[in-house]
């Protein structure tokens, strides 16, 4: 049985992950013979990583750097695809490095696409992990949580770096996620099917709070995840958090409550004692505030009065 996809005297490709590791490695350097068109979940995968596999072999015996190499040095080309080998080996995560993104739930995984690709402190890259993404064969927005959490996976399998300073991340990814579970009840006034309350609460965090969000929400709930994802990654302390939530929730409180008053207009009337406790007593019995009883029974008197109007 082959136990490599692609092979030559230089470099053995052995796996998918291998694949995709090397094949990015090779692009970001630009060494790439040609750029293909790669679908990370193209329906002939395994013809695609064979081909990506056979690419990143061409090229590395065509690579000017290793032809112009005299034969009385080729140690020194072997030393280098060596020192390849060896970054691929030391970046390699295993099961248990990845259970953190295999297991939270989607809420986490929405957080932690936005932490990803917003991560510009120190790295060995010295910029945003967004950028390294971006040089790798994923899809640049995907469509829903599922689909982030198979590509938060890859982009950590394919990273060059070593598994050290990839643990580093995942650690403060499991940060965030505790973070997150201290404010796991926080939005369940909000619906994930209301798409007039979804609009609404995507765009108050949008101009609110200065997170880039990362995602681009077409329907109502892919705005629900995106707007309760940004407030997760929003690096306020606890307390500030806390008010913001008591700020949003009032908000929208007066949004419906100014919409219960389009149309309406307030008057004043005086009744004696009785008919007020009796008032009391519809609105409690029938669940109705006590205007709507008055104008269920002004409706009433004058369909009676007046049924052809």
């Amino acid at each position: 049985m082959k136990n490599h996809i692609a092979k030559s005297e230089l470099i053995t490709i052995t796996d998918e992950l291998h694949c995709y590791w090397s094949y990015t490695y090779f692009r970001r350097r630009g060494w790439l013979m040609a750029e293909p068109e790669v679908q990370p979940k193209d329906v002939n995968m395994e013809q695609q990583i064979e081909r990506l596999a056979q690419l990143v072999v061409a090229s590395l015996e065509q690579l000017e750097y290793f032809r112009h190499i005299p034969p009385n040095i080729q140690n020194n080309k072997r030393a280098k695809v060596a020192e390849m080998s060896e970054s691929y080996k030391n970046s390699k995560l295993s099961a248990i490095d990845l259970r953190l993104l295999r297991g939270v739930n989607d809420r986490i995984i929405n957080a932690f696409w936005i932490e990803v690709k917003n991560i510009s402190e120190k790295n060995p890259d010295n910029g945003k992990l967004q950028y390294l993404y971006s040089e790798m064969p994923l899809e640049p927005n995907p469509s829903n949580s599922s689909k982030r959490r198979e590509n938060l996976i890859s982009f950590f399998n394919f990273l060059e770096w070593p598994r050290l300073e990839k643990l580093k991340v995942l650690d403060r990814l499991q940060l965030l996620a505790k973070t997150i579970q201290t404010f796991e009840k926080s939005f369940r006034w909000l619906d994930s099917k209301k798409e007039g309350q979804c609009d609404w609460a995507y765009m108050y965090v949008r101009k609110r709070l200065a997170i880039e969000s990362h995602i681009d929400p077409i329907s109502s709930e892919e705005k629900y995840f995106s707007t309760i994802a940004i407030f997760d990654c929003w690096p306020a302390l606890i307390d500030s958090k806390k008010l913001f939530l008591l700020d949003i929730r009032r908000a929208w409180s007066q949004k419906k409550h100014r919409e219960k008053l389009e149309g309406k207009k307030p008057y004043n009337f005086i009744m004696n004692k009785g008919l007020a406790k009796k008032l009391d007593v519809l609105s409690k019995k029938l669940d109705l505030s006590k205007n709507e009883i008055v104008e269920k029974i002004i409706e009433s008197e004058f369909f009676k009065h007046f049924p052809k109007t």
